[in-house]
């Protein structure tokens, strides 16, 4: 034990508080200055910790070690319920750290970080964990099992599962559905080396007790033996036999019903009483009550309804939406109580609101929540705003609830989400909403509804891409013709590379369809005069020398200060007050996010782009990097034309330098001296080819 954390078990301040300031100028010792803040409070010293802590926030500002500061910031934030000052210190401490980790915001959110009625040590324990999703690092799904994460984004994640690959879910689907994984985990191994685990269970039998006891809590419930020897060629009932066989002749553990549990941890009501004094979010309190109230007997489940709604009444409204499904699991189904109780509890704002609902982790208690919302003057309309940020488990529940309160209203939201362009997931759900509840009425225009869908159909969780890809080929297929048959052949061919990846756009036909049609389209363009393939259709994308060091100097600017000095303005926007009311925070956090999405798109734009191939031009061939001079006998179009062909960053219409990439430039390329075309710039006229030149900015190496 460390010097300042056996001075803080005696009852000495003012021996603990010389030494205190000693250490705060010689060297700062985080762990120890934060285990002794931690002792304090355990011992109920609140006071004094307060003002060692003020103390050592001062001192801090002059410490160079940022390991230290870091260190001491977490430690001590996970040891307090309340310090502002500290609160906001390692918020900003998180916001450098972690400048580039796209999900931050949603995370410091989630947390309760920035919200100063939080239980600090609750919410820094919970962004910990948030935290702890990383590239390569394991999680648990409640329907997939353990997985390894391969991405993440600022409202997204992709991990692949064993039944599932790079399967894209939501920030609040992955918090609702999931948990952090260590490496060493008995569910990392059970997966990962089903050998090795059936090893330690036959060959250490009671180091596998403690371990799996360990990783559930403290108590191992039957059922999750089940999952956990799943795919490991052990049979779950035997397992569960030997393990109650092991705790039965232990001092360490108590076996009761479908329960092992460490000793002492048995006792219902004493583990719910236990667990509301607990300094533990709210969350994690109605998560553990509503485990140990299911199958209570009377009289004890009426005492332990009494117990929670003590707490209840005492408890701050940080948390309203835990503390909302801790009486809605006292209220067990008395629409009446649940009424008088919990509508106090509900939020009046859609983004409190939001962050109440991904504190409940039963949909039935959601699905009630939303009904009271409902029922409420204006409660509809709250609902409505809701729908873009709830998590899929319980966005169709409240679109038939809001359909119940508010027809009009409730059709108006799924025809404003079919056209989302920001989030593919939304124009999935709403069209899967019009088939499921028969509001076709919603879809307006059912062909541009078709492109809009198929330009964001790569973009979907492999989930939605399987009912999307049903809906196009089963229920639209006739606007799906239409659209696939106003395509060029350019775009066909890159719409069907893209459903290559799709597993559910196989598994539908909605390839083959794609295909089906490129393949006619092919077939029919033998009949005529046939391009010849040209380097410009490569997966390449080709430009200037020029333009591409513009383009990474951009990049570098982007990189270097524009981003840093957006993430600055985060934080000083942030320290301004409540963020659910913040415009500047708001504008502050949109603005770094777009830079980080434009920085993305620039750096991926940059690993495909190659300079003009100069030894592949020529004077004979319409080409990138070459200028067309036509030329039209027709009085009512410019007589004369010379067009650019030029790469996407130097295109420029206005000053007749057109992207290759274009549909016009499509007209072009290929083509050689003397043949005719038609130009989409003047539908209907034919021009001829008479001069093609090789632009200066290829030849002098630009």
């Amino acid at each position: 034990m460390a010097e300042l954390e056996k001075l803080s078990k005696l009852q000495d301040p003012g021996q603990l508080e010389e030494r205190w300031l000693e250490a705060l100028t010689d060297g700062f010792p985080a762990e120890d200055l934060s285990a002794a803040l931690a002792s304090l409070h355990g011992q109920g010293r609140d006071g004094l910790a307060d003002q060692l802590l003020e103390l050592a926030l001062d001192a801090m500002e002059s410490v160079s070690d940022q390991a230290a500061r870091s260190v001491f910031l977490w430690r001590a934030a996970l040891a307090l319920p309340r310090a502002e000052r500290l609160r906001r210190l390692l918020v900003e401490e998180v916001r450098d750290r972690y400048l580039m980790y796209p999900p931050l915001e949603a995370f410091l959110e989630r947390s309760g970080l920035l919200d100063p009625e939080a239980v600090l040590s609750a919410s820094a324990r919970r962004l910990e964990e948030l935290l702890s999703y990383q590239e390569g690092t394991y999680l648990l799904h409640e329907d997939f099992g353990p997985g390894i994460i391969e991405s993440l984004s600022r409202d997204s994640l992709t991990a692949s599962y064993e039944s599932r690959k790079s399967h894209r879910m939501t920030i609040p689907t992955l918090i609702e559905k999931t948990a952090p994984l260590a490496d060493d985990s008995l569910r990392v191994l059970s997966w990962r080396d089903p050998e090795g685990f059936r090893t330690l269970f036959e060959e250490g039998t009671a180091a596998f007790l403690e371990r799996a006891v360990s990783e559930h809590g403290g108590e191992l419930l039957s059922r999750d033996i089940v999952s956990l020897v799943r795919g490991t060629g052990l049979d779950e009932k035997v397992v569960w036999r030997r393990l109650i066989a092991l705790s039965s002749g232990s001092t360490e553990y108590q076996h009761v019903g479908d329960s092992i549990a460490q000793a002492g941890e048995v006792d219902a009501l004493d583990r719910i009483a236990r667990l509301l004094r607990s300094r533990t979010s709210m969350r994690e309190k109605a998560d553990g009550i509503g485990k140990l109230l299911k199958g209570l007997p009377e009289p004890e489940a009426t005492r332990a309804g009494e117990l929670v709604l003590e707490a209840v009444a005492k408890a701050p409204r940080a948390e309203s939406g835990a503390i909302f499904e801790l009486v809605y699991l006292v209220a067990g189904g008395n629409a009446l109580l649940l009424e008088e109780l919990g509508v106090p509890l509900l939020e009046r704002s859609a983004p409190r609101m939001l962050r109440a609902l991904s504190e409940i982790g039963s949909s039935a208690c959601v699905r009630s929540y939303l009904e009271l919302v409902a029922g409420r003057e204006g409660g509809p309309g709250l609902i409505s705003q809701l729908l873009p940020g709830l998590p899929r488990s319980c966005w169709f529940s409240a679109l038939e609830i809001l359909l119940r309160a508010d027809e009009a209203l409730g059709k108006t939201s799924v025809s404003r989400l079919l056209g989302s362009k920001q989030d593919p997931e939304l124009a999935a759900r709403a069209l899967e909403a019009c088939s499921r509840l028969d509001l076709r009425d919603c879809m307006g225009d059912a062909t541009e509804l078709v492109e809009h869908v198929l330009q964001l159909f790569p973009m979907m969780r492999s989930e939605s891409q399987r009912r999307t890809a049903s809906a196009l080929v089963e229920s639209l297929s006739s606007h799906l013709a239409e659209v696939l048959g106003s395509m060029d052949s350019r775009r066909l061919s890159k719409l069907s590379d893209a459903l290559e990846e799709s597993g559910p756009a196989k598994e539908s036909g909605l390839l083959l369809t794609v295909l089906r049609e490129l393949s006619s389209r092919r077939s029919g363009a033998g009949t005529g005069s046939s391009i010849p393939v040209g380097f410009w259709e490569s997966d390449a994308v080709y430009e200037s020398r020029k333009a591409i060091e513009e383009r990474k100097n951009a990049l570098e600017h982007l990189l270097k200060r524009q981003i840093p000095d957006a993430a600055q303005a985060i934080s000083e926007a942030a320290s301004h007050g409540d963020l659910s009311e913040n415009a500047e925070y708001t504008a502050a956090l949109e603005r770094r996010d777009l830079l980080l999405a434009r920085a993305r798109q620039w750096q991926r734009e940059l690993e495909k782009m190659r300079v003009y191939p100069e030894a592949e031009l020529s004077q004979s061939m319409v080409s990138p990097g070459t200028r067309v001079h036509l030329r039209t006998e027709e009085q009512s179009s410019p007589r004369e034309v010379a067009l650019d062909i030029v790469g996407p960053l130097s295109s420029n219409p206005a000053g007749d330098r057109i992207s290759y990439m274009a549909p016009m430039a499509g007209d072009l390329l290929g083509k050689a001296i003397g043949d005719m075309v038609t130009l989409s710039r003047f539908p209907g006229i034919e021009y001829t080819i008479e001069r093609i030149e090789i632009l200066p900015e290829v030849t002098r190496s630009g």
